[in-house]
């Protein structure tokens, strides 16, 4: 992650004489501002899409990540890299992000039938 910063810093960042780390790509070269956000725009176009969310989940940047990282976990993908892609330093971190894996679950799931025959 600290590779990234220091590649866009030197290689990325428009010059310009502003403070901020992370500025628009496009003149003006200033700050994002409060329409210019990611949870702004992704929100502004999942409306124009039509997609309805539950009252309580999560619809912004947060909720990319956690499908990012079960993207990667149904792909197979180590820990250790979705930890790298995500940005963490520990895989422990990541695992938050990797409660739930449906598809895996249902692979390790028991069948009730066969628990409740087995005791027999």
């Amino acid at each position: 992650m600290g590779q990234a910063l220091i590649d866009y810093l030197r290689h990325g960042r428009p010059k310009t004489s502003r403070r901020e780390i992370f500025l628009r790509h496009n003149a003006p070269f200033e700050p994002f501002g409060d329409r210019t956000n990611m949870h702004y725009i992704i929100t502004k176009y999942r409306r124009k899409a039509n997609i309805k969310l539950p009252e309580k989940s999560r619809s912004g940047l947060h909720s990319l990540r956690h499908t990012l990282a079960s993207r990667l976990l149904e792909a197979n993908t180590p820990v250790d890299i979705i930890a790298g892609v995500l940005g963490h330093a520990s895989p422990e971190t990541t695992r938050h992000y990797l409660r739930v894996d449906i598809k895996s679950l249902r692979n390790v799931a028991l069948d009730p039938e066969e628990v409740l025959h087995a005791k027999d």
